[in-house]
């Protein structure tokens, strides 16, 4: 799991994630495992899809006040929202036909749907509350046009 590496602390120069965070129901604990392992002034670089270029359009931003509610109160405490929030403005809205045969339980178990959303801005603010600096941000990523990256670096 994201949230639970099996390595000793200040392990790796860097991190390459890519297409993770927005599927996790507490990015916040994930981001600071990650800090975890890098070594001091290690690098994270992140790879995230941009709600304007995807299926997540309809889907409002995710605010740090939620996700610091999720990572507070533990990461099964507002499942449910996220699952509505999911089935109404992708699924229902015919914009991913390829995950309508999985209910629920198992989307949410596997880790299947976007529970959240992300622009370079809000990544920013998030890698900022768990001890990064953001070093370099690009939107669009060169070879993935719906997706935007960053740089981090842990402070």
């Amino acid at each position: 799991p994201a949230e639970k590496v099996p390595y000793p602390d200040a392990r790796f120069d860097y991190l390459v994630n890519e297409h993770v965070l927005e599927h996790l129901p507490d990015p916040l604990s994930a981001l600071l495992e990650w800090r975890r392992v890098l070594k001091p002034r290690g690098i994270l670089f992140l790879t995230l899809p941009h709600p304007e270029r995807t299926f997540d359009r309809f889907r409002s931003v995710t605010p740090i006040e939620h996700l610091i509610r999720d990572h507070e109160q533990g990461s099964q405490s507002n499942e449910d929202a996220h699952w509505e929030d999911w089935k109404t403005n992708v699924i229902d809205r015919g914009l991913a036909p390829h995950y309508e045969s999985f209910d629920k339980d198992s989307s949410l178990r596997s880790n299947l749907i976007h529970r959240h959303v992300f622009t370079p801005e809000s990544a920013a603010k998030i890698l900022s509350w768990a001890g990064f600096e953001v070093i370099h941000s690009e939107d669009p990523v060169r070879d993935r046009f719906d997706s935007f990256g960053l740089i981090a670096r842990k402070s």
